[in-house]
């Protein structure tokens, strides 16, 4: 009674109804001058439409569309959650649209860096990537922390890192620069996934523990939950003194502040199959494109090392590179200088080899602390690649298997290679297969044997042998070069494993 419709709400001439505003709620209101309610907003032809799932303030409603917690929405759209997107849903019941995010007064509010999910949004922050960020902060990059950064493009934040969509889990001791996601307990350490540790004075590893309270069974402490790899010096020799690290014979050897390289190397001088390691500073290593090594310095090339003594350089001189490749899990590489590679130290200055010779060579990524390897468990590593197999008259053969199978709690390896040389140059063809077990691991993270069990199939005479490798931090990855010898013929080559 009393009553005239205005702009579509039925009011009174007596003004007990207050004006709207335009863009505002019609319920209530009468209608301002030149309005109209529509979708239970007032609105003027001067509005422009609003879009579905989108906010009602300011716009008119879509076709089909009226606004629900300040959205525009359609029966067709589903009822959002709570502490879930706006965009796509309506309201669920006794929700608002806050920062992009359905919540309720009984949310608590968010901290910027923190996450979204349950919070309602702090003053001046919008949800990006599942994270409560500013327009001040920066955006963050893939594999980096989440905290204190906005989302880089198709990121969300897992493990307290930014990731695709679709990243791994990674595993402990495993490689954390492929974009996987931290697992549980672990952090990013010099590249590898490690159990996070607190070192006591004595020891620096960490050891295994029980959740939910962690506790030791050896050692040290640490809170890493149950299950991870525990990590020390190899061979169970005590931890070098700070700032130092095994070498490939045993001894102490301070860390360079540039850091430091193992280098495999392997060749047929002085008529000897041999294999040796080098260590070499960082900065005195040469290489190319691709990862290729082109000079390193060596403690040996007659014969056995015997120390880390730096007596010869080696390069690759007038030599060709052949048989370049690089283990994308490991970091390592693997290469062969073929001709005349050369040999340099102050008393007999720089010589070439002979054109016929090759060094078949293998090398760790830097690295700056002491490498440790797992103390427990086994592990059957996967071929990633190797040089092909040549003798010391030129001649190049096949790299028919390779096997490395660590047992970590035995400090032990099981090593073997098959490699198959061509009739040439006199020699008849031969296949040679070359293994030996429980071979120790030494505390350097190296590895040899002077006497495996070398069989022939064509050999006129007994076959010898040597095998030595070098694993990379965490036992991620492995070289192994060797030197086979069947009577004058002298056969070496480089392979490479990793986890």
């Amino acid at each position: 009674a009393g009553a005239t419709c205005t702009g579509g709400i039925w009011v009174t001439t007596t003004g007990t109804l207050p004006v709207g505003t335009i863009g505002g709620t019609c319920t209530g209101f009468s209608a301002p001058a030149g309005a109209t309610c529509t979708g239970g907003i007032w609105v003027t032809t001067a509005l422009p439409v609003g879009t579905i799932g989108g906010t009602c303030t300011g716009f008119s409603a879509p076709a089909d569309a009226t606004c629900s917690g300040g959205i525009w929405v359609t029966t067709a759209l589903p009822v959002g959650t709570i502490g879930g997107t706006c965009t796509g849903f309506s309201a669920p019941a006794g929700a608002t649209c806050t920062g992009g995010i359905w919540v309720t007064t009984a949310l608590p509010v968010g901290t910027i860096g923190g996450t979204c999910t349950g919070f309602s949004a702090p003053a001046g922050a919008t949800c990006s990537g599942g994270i409560w960020v500013t327009t001040a902060l920066p955006v963050g990059t893939l594999g980096g922390t989440c905290t204190g950064f906005s989302a880089p493009a198709g990121a969300t934040c897992s493990g307290g890192i930014w990731v695709t969509s679709t990243p791994p889990v990674g595993t402990i001791g495993g490689s954390c620069t492929d974009g996987s996601t931290a697992p549980a307990g672990a952090a990013c350490t010099g590249g590898i996934w490690v159990a996070i540790c607190t070192p006591t004075a004595a020891n620096n590893f960490c050891v295994t523990c029980t959740a939910p309270t962690p506790t030791p069974t050896g050692t040290g402490s640490c809170s890493a939950l149950a299950g991870t790899i525990p990590m020390r010096t190899p061979g169970f020799a005590a931890d070098p003194a700070p700032g130092k690290m095994y070498d490939a014979f045993g001894a102490q050897v301070s860390i360079p502040l540039a850091g430091y390289r193992h280098i495999g190397y392997a060749h047929s001088l002085q008529s000897i199959a041999s294999m040796d390691m080098a260590l070499n500073e960082a900065t005195a290593v040469s290489s190319a494109a691709g990862g290729a090594i082109t000079s390193f310095d060596v403690p040996s090339v007659s014969g056995a090392a015997v120390s880390s003594t730096n007596q010869f350089t080696v390069g690759i001189g007038n030599a060709t590179l052949m048989d370049l490749g690089v283990d994308p899990v490991s970091g390592m590489s693997w290469g062969r200088w073929q001709g005349s590679w050369v040999t340099s130290n102050p008393a007999q200055g720089t010589v070439s080899v002979g054109a016929g010779s090759n060094l078949h060579w293998f090398a760790l990524p830097t690295q700056t602390q002491a490498i440790t390897l797992p103390i427990t468990g086994t592990i059957s590593y996967t071929l990633a690649g190797g040089t092909r197999p040549t003798d010391n008259n030129g001649t190049q053969g096949t790299l028919t298997s390779a096997t490395l199978n660590a047992n970590f709690s035995a400090q032990q390896v099981n090593v073997s290679v098959g490699v198959s040389m061509p009739a040439s140059a006199g020699m008849t063809a031969v296949q040679l297969n070359a293994a030996a077990n429980n071979v120790p691991i030494l505390p350097g993270a190296n590895f040899k044997t002077t006497t495996p069990t070398v069989t022939c199939t064509g050999c006129a005479a007994a076959a010898t042998g040597v095998i030595g490798g070098q694993f990379s931090q965490g036992g991620m990855g492995a070289g192994v070069g060797y030197g086979l010898q069947n009577g004058t013929q002298l056969i070496n080559g480089a392979a490479v494993f990793h986890r």
